[in-house]
Protein backbone atom coordinates (compact mmCIF):
# COMPACT_ATOMS: atom_id res chain seq x y z
CA UNK A 1 0.00 0.00 0.00
CA UNK A 2 1.34 3.47 -0.92
CA UNK A 3 0.47 6.62 1.00
CA UNK A 4 0.03 10.19 -0.31
CA UNK A 5 3.77 10.93 -0.10
CA UNK A 6 4.54 7.93 -2.28
CA UNK A 7 6.12 5.84 0.42
CA UNK A 8 5.36 2.22 1.08
CA UNK A 9 3.06 1.80 3.95
CA UNK A 10 2.83 -1.45 5.88
CA UNK A 11 -0.53 -3.04 6.20
CA UNK A 12 -1.93 -2.78 9.70
CA UNK A 13 -2.89 -6.12 11.08
CA UNK A 14 -6.06 -6.43 13.09
CA UNK A 15 -5.53 -7.43 16.68
CA UNK A 16 -6.13 -11.13 16.89
CA UNK A 17 -7.12 -13.42 19.72
CA UNK A 18 -3.53 -14.55 20.29
CA UNK A 19 -2.31 -11.00 20.87
CA UNK A 20 -5.22 -10.25 23.24
CA UNK A 21 -4.36 -13.28 25.37
CA UNK A 22 -0.72 -12.22 25.52
CA UNK A 23 -1.62 -8.74 26.78
CA UNK A 24 -4.33 -10.05 29.09
CA UNK A 25 -1.87 -12.36 30.85
CA UNK A 26 0.65 -9.56 31.27
CA UNK A 27 -1.96 -7.27 32.84
CA UNK A 28 -2.95 -10.05 35.24
CA UNK A 29 0.67 -10.55 36.33
CA UNK A 30 1.14 -6.80 36.85
CA UNK A 31 -2.12 -6.65 38.79
CA UNK A 32 -0.98 -9.49 41.06
CA UNK A 33 2.36 -7.79 41.72
CA UNK A 34 0.62 -4.52 42.62
CA UNK A 35 -1.91 -6.38 44.78
CA UNK A 36 0.86 -8.22 46.65
CA UNK A 37 2.72 -4.94 47.21
CA UNK A 38 -0.43 -3.27 48.57
CA UNK A 39 -1.12 -6.20 50.89
CA UNK A 40 2.48 -5.99 52.13
CA UNK A 41 2.07 -2.29 52.91
CA UNK A 42 -1.23 -2.95 54.70
CA UNK A 43 0.27 -5.77 56.78
CA UNK A 44 3.22 -3.56 57.72
CA UNK A 45 0.88 -0.73 58.74
CA UNK A 46 -1.26 -3.13 60.79
CA UNK A 47 1.79 -4.53 62.57
CA UNK A 48 3.08 -1.05 63.34
CA UNK A 49 -0.30 0.06 64.72
CA UNK A 50 -0.57 -3.13 66.81
CA UNK A 51 2.85 -2.51 68.37
CA UNK A 52 1.92 1.13 69.01
CA UNK A 53 -1.33 0.12 70.72
CA UNK A 54 0.51 -2.45 72.84
CA UNK A 55 3.08 0.16 73.92
CA UNK A 56 0.28 2.63 74.63
CA UNK A 57 -1.49 0.14 76.91
CA UNK A 58 1.76 -0.64 78.71
CA UNK A 59 2.38 3.08 79.25
CA UNK A 60 -1.20 3.53 80.48
CA UNK A 61 -0.77 0.67 82.99
CA UNK A 62 2.46 2.22 84.24
CA UNK A 63 0.79 5.60 84.75
CA UNK A 64 -2.13 3.97 86.56
CA UNK A 65 0.26 2.01 88.78
CA UNK A 66 2.25 5.13 89.65
CA UNK A 67 -0.99 6.97 90.45
CA UNK A 68 -2.16 4.20 92.79
CA UNK A 69 1.28 4.04 94.45
CA UNK A 70 1.24 7.82 94.99
CA UNK A 71 -2.29 7.87 96.47
CA UNK A 72 -1.73 4.95 98.83
CA UNK A 73 1.77 6.04 99.92
CA UNK A 74 0.54 9.57 100.56
CA UNK A 75 -2.29 8.20 102.73
CA UNK A 76 0.10 5.86 104.58
CA UNK A 77 2.51 8.74 105.25
CA UNK A 78 -0.32 11.01 106.47
CA UNK A 79 -1.63 8.31 108.83
CA UNK A 80 1.88 7.55 110.10
CA UNK A 81 2.65 11.21 110.85
CA UNK A 82 -0.77 11.80 112.45
CA UNK A 83 0.11 9.28 115.14
CA UNK A 84 -1.30 6.25 116.90
CA UNK A 85 -5.01 5.53 116.40
CA UNK A 86 -5.34 7.47 113.13
CA UNK A 87 -7.37 5.88 110.34
CA UNK A 88 -8.04 6.89 106.72
CA UNK A 89 -9.51 5.29 103.62
CA UNK A 90 -8.07 5.18 100.12
CA UNK A 91 -9.52 3.67 96.94
CA UNK A 92 -7.40 0.98 95.28
CA UNK A 93 -8.46 -0.22 91.84
CA UNK A 94 -9.09 -3.93 91.27
CA UNK A 95 -6.46 -6.00 89.52
CA UNK A 96 -3.56 -4.44 91.41
CA UNK A 97 -1.60 -5.78 94.36
CA UNK A 98 0.40 -3.83 96.92
CA UNK A 99 3.63 -4.78 98.60
CA UNK A 100 5.37 -2.77 101.28
CA UNK A 101 9.12 -3.20 101.09
CA UNK A 102 11.36 -1.21 103.45
CA UNK A 103 10.45 2.43 102.83
CA UNK A 104 8.88 1.78 99.40
CA UNK A 105 5.30 0.92 98.43
CA UNK A 106 5.27 -1.24 95.29
CA UNK A 107 2.22 -1.68 93.02
CA UNK A 108 2.05 -4.80 90.84
CA UNK A 109 -0.28 -5.95 88.10
CA UNK A 110 -0.10 -9.49 86.76
CA UNK A 111 3.08 -10.06 88.80
CA UNK A 112 4.90 -7.12 87.18
CA UNK A 113 5.97 -4.02 89.07
CA UNK A 114 4.31 -1.02 87.46
CA UNK A 115 4.64 1.65 90.13
CA UNK A 116 6.32 2.53 93.39
CA UNK A 117 6.51 5.43 95.82
CA UNK A 118 8.63 6.11 98.93
CA UNK A 119 7.20 5.66 102.42
CA UNK A 120 8.10 7.57 105.58
CA UNK A 121 8.22 4.39 107.67
CA UNK A 122 9.45 0.84 107.38
CA UNK A 123 6.58 -0.43 109.55
CA UNK A 124 3.86 -0.98 106.94
CA UNK A 125 1.86 -4.19 106.66
CA UNK A 126 -0.45 -5.00 103.73
CA UNK A 127 -3.12 -7.35 105.09
CA UNK A 128 -5.24 -7.97 101.96
CA UNK A 129 -4.67 -8.57 98.28
CA UNK A 130 -8.26 -8.16 97.10
CA UNK A 131 -8.91 -4.57 96.08
CA UNK A 132 -11.39 -2.73 93.90
CA UNK A 133 -12.82 -0.94 96.89
CA UNK A 134 -11.81 1.46 99.62
CA UNK A 135 -8.99 0.13 101.77
CA UNK A 136 -8.55 1.11 105.39
CA UNK A 137 -5.18 2.54 106.43
CA UNK A 138 -4.66 2.46 110.23
CA UNK A 139 -1.82 3.40 112.56
CA UNK A 140 -1.73 1.02 115.52
CA UNK A 141 1.24 1.43 117.86
CA UNK A 142 3.42 2.96 115.12
CA UNK A 143 2.69 0.21 112.60
CA UNK A 144 0.57 1.20 109.58
CA UNK A 145 -1.84 -1.49 108.38
CA UNK A 146 -3.50 -1.51 104.94
CA UNK A 147 -6.58 -3.72 104.89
Amino acid sequence: MIDDAGKMKAKSKPVGKMQMKKYKGQVTAEFLIILIALLGVLLFAYGASYNFKKAELSFENMLQGKSIAYRVARTVNEVYFAGDGTEAKVFIDSGYTLEATPNILVVEKEKRIIGDFPLATMNVTVMTTSFGKYASVRNIDGVVYIS
